[in-house]
């Protein structure tokens, strides 16, 4: 062989050596990447949102270590009497940003915001846009109020919240239930809202009807808080205004007695001629005055006193 074609041979064969050594050592690292595995805990089934975890739905699985998130858990004693915030599915790691702070009762209670209160209105088919609103969804609050005046019914609408997440359904925390099925429309409707809120929502459900309007899960912003208060006391302002002012009422009739009469009999010879006097006593004894013990016969026919009909025999 000549040594032209020898020397290119020599240098492929060192070449090939250095990559399969190059090679190997890459496996030898990866397998080794590999071998450094920590036990995590995981789901065993599916545990649903604001629900204690129950001890027998956790287990432990052994995964890379470069795999495990932030804030996983690697005791199963840890999650003991922990709720959680939201769905967990089975096979998923369970970390801490899937939990209610610790202290957190289950139901409820571990679903309203800081800040926030719950509150359940009575809902139909109607009002409910046919049983289409879960837990989770974002609806605005109008209420409706009617009110009969004089005969006829005057009716108002305003949306007094907006914006307002569903935290409940009936008892329903999930828009899915225990078979996988959608939520069924249910009578109440519970509504995380803020406390200066609670009164406009519990006066518009007793004073009238309340509708909620499903918005898309788009993250679309509503108007402030306090532009809805306003729009509130607008409604109720709308109706005072259109009560007609009370008319005056007219002052009493008092009854005035009816005066009190007297009778004289004057007689003039023979002839006794009766008169009927509406006026006071002394009246009586001015227009018949004593004259000798007898009253002097007038020229003319005896007359009443002013205003007093006369009344013969």
């Amino acid at each position: 062989m000549r040594p032209r074609t020898f020397v290119p041979l020599l240098l492929g064969l060192g070449v090939g050596v250095v990559a399969i050594r190059m090679g190997r050592d890459m496996l030898a690292r990866a397998s080794g990447s590999q071998g450094e595995q920590v036990g995590v805990v995981i789901s065993g089934q599916d545990i649903d949102s604001a629900a204690l975890i129950p001890p027998n739905a956790l287990k432990q699985q052994r995964v890379p270590a470069s795999l495990v998130p932030p804030g996983a858990f690697t005791d199963p004693k840890k999650l003991a009497t922990r709720v959680t915030a939201t769905m967990v599915p089975a096979g998923v790691m369970i970390t801490e940003s899937m939990l209610a702070p610790p202290g957190t009762q289950p139901g409820l209670s571990s679903r309203i915001p800081d800040g926030y209160r719950a509150v359940a209105v009575k809902v139909d088919e109607a009002s409910s846009v046919g049983g289409f609103i879960t837990p989770g969804s974002h609806v605005d609050v109008s209420a409706v109020l009617t009110q009969r005046l004089n005969g006829k019914e005057l009716t108002s609408s305003r949306i007094i919240l907006q914006n307002v997440r569903v935290g409940a359904v009936g008892q329903s925390l999930n828009s899915t239930g225990p078979d996988g099925k959608s939520v069924q429309l249910s009578r109440s409707v519970t509504l995380l809202v803020r406390p200066e809120d609670v009164p406009k929502l519990q006066m518009a459900a007793s004073k009238g009807y309340v509708h909620l309007a499903l918005r898309n899960g788009r993250g679309e912003s509503g108007d402030s808080m306090g532009d809805a208060a306003k729009r509130f006391g607008s409604l109720f302002a709308s109706l005072k205004k259109r009560r007609p002012e009370p008319k005056p009422q007219p002052p009493p009739v008092v009854a005035q007695a009816a005066p009190r009469q007297h009778v004289v009999e004057v007689y003039r010879g023979s002839q006794m001629e009766r008169v009927v006097f509406s006026g006071p006593i002394s009246s009586v004894m001015e227009r018949v005055p004593e004259t000798g013990g007898a009253v002097p016969e007038p020229e003319g026919p005896a007359s009443a006193a002013p205003g007093v009909p006369e009344v013969g025999e």
